[in-house]
């Protein structure tokens, strides 16, 4: 049930207070201000953290019916589902040290929004494996995301990703 006109964002993996999950339902929030032609899912399971915060963002403002919340432990094999729906995935963390998921993201061919963290900038090159934000910073991440949108170049930069991760 997830539509196939809009470009769908995806986070996927444990719900942590690092991960940003708050920082990125304000972000689609703004862009939802001035696009009709998105969607995100939010996939994956709370761990040693508290939803509430990001419940009350949910439940505080109207997502136009582009928002998928999916907040409990994803089998792995329909994990394939998730990313198979997914145009771009984000990654809005606060800290890491290194991640999992974005390595998955570009295994399934995936152009990534991420922070703007060593971790992952040392894989994510603005307009060639995805698009990079500042850490924190909601302006920032939706005009990641804008950009992201706008580009009509996802499946090569999701090839890119991909490439790179075979490396």
């Amino acid at each position: 049930n997830i539509p196939n006109d809009k470009t769908v964002f995806l986070f996927f993996g444990q719900i942590k207070r690092v991960k940003g999950v708050d920082i990125l339902l304000k972000a689609f929030l703004k862009l939802l201000q001035k696009r009709d032609d998105i969607y995100l899912v939010i996939a994956g399971s709370v761990w040693k953290a508290d939803f509430s915060a990001c419940q009350e963002i949910i439940d505080r403002n109207d997502f136009k019916g582009c928002l998928r919340t999916d907040i409990h432990y994803i089998p792995d094999d329909e994990v394939k589902y998730y990313y198979s729906a997914a145009d771009v995935c984000v990654l809005p963390y606060t800290d890491v040290y290194q991640s999992g998921v974005i390595q998955l993201a570009y295994g399934y061919q995936k152009p990534v929004v991420s922070s703007d963290l060593q971790a992952f900038t040392q894989f994510v090159k603005e307009g060639e494996t995805g698009f990079i934000s500042k850490a924190c910073d909601v302006e920032s991440l939706t005009g990641a995301m804008d950009k992201a949108t706008n580009s009509n170049q996802l499946v090569e930069i999701g090839k890119a990703g991909y490439e790179l991760v075979k490396k």
